[in-house]
């Protein structure tokens, strides 16, 4: 947390769980009810992503968190592993 908002380190992964995709911050919706339950915690924006690697896991939920303004940090070759 900072003054202006919310740091999120990375996408929600498992949230605990090893894998399971239907519990997994892997999609948009999923990430969606993760961040529902943080509103629970803090009605402040998120105004920074920071994606420590680019495993399914940890990106395929990120449209579902980004808003307007959003700034989304990543390694500076983080584009070529997502197209590894």
């Amino acid at each position: 947390m900072s003054p202006r908002g919310l740091i999120l380190l990375t996408s929600p992964s498992c949230c605990g769980r090893r894998h399971r995709s239907d519990r997994c911050g892997d999609t948009e919706t999923n990430a969606r009810a993760v961040l529902s339950a943080l509103r629970r915690i803090s009605p402040q924006p998120i105004t920074h992503v920071i994606l420590t690697h680019a495993h399914w896991d940890h990106i395929g939920g990120l449209a579902g968190l980004k808003a307007p303004g959003t700034q989304v940090i990543a390694q500076a070759k983080f584009a070529r592993s997502c197209d590894a």
